[in-house]
């Protein structure tokens, strides 16, 4: 799946491929640590969880179905994309209100 994030503090937009809805929406990329890394920013050197308050997905496109080298095809679960967005950033619109304190 292909990924974009916006950076609440700067304003930028990177994107990323290869993730799954699930490591997006509960796994490793549900939270800054592992979003940081699309963006340049290396934290996850220090062990800290950054939380959720900085890296939101504002995009996300699904591949529909792709083929292995043996010819079978394989489809993939298919979410509709708000479903995965509002997921994914569920964390960070709990957070917003600490966000705008710290600014």
């Amino acid at each position: 799946m292909k990924v974009t994030y916006l950076d609440l503090k700067t304003g930028l937009t990177t994107t990323e491929t290869g993730i799954s809805a699930y490591c997006l929406m509960e796994g490793n990329w549900s939270c800054d640590c592992n979003r940081a890394l699309a963006f340049g920013n290396d934290n996850l050197s220090k062990h800290i969880c950054d939380g959720a308050k900085r890296y939101i997905v504002i995009d996300v496109e699904q591949e529909k179905m792709r083929r292995l080298k043996s010819g079978a095809k394989v489809y993939s679960l298919q979410l509709k994309k708000e479903i995965i967005i509002k997921s994914a950033n569920e964390e960070y619109f709990l957070n917003l209100r600490g966000l705008n304190e710290e600014a």
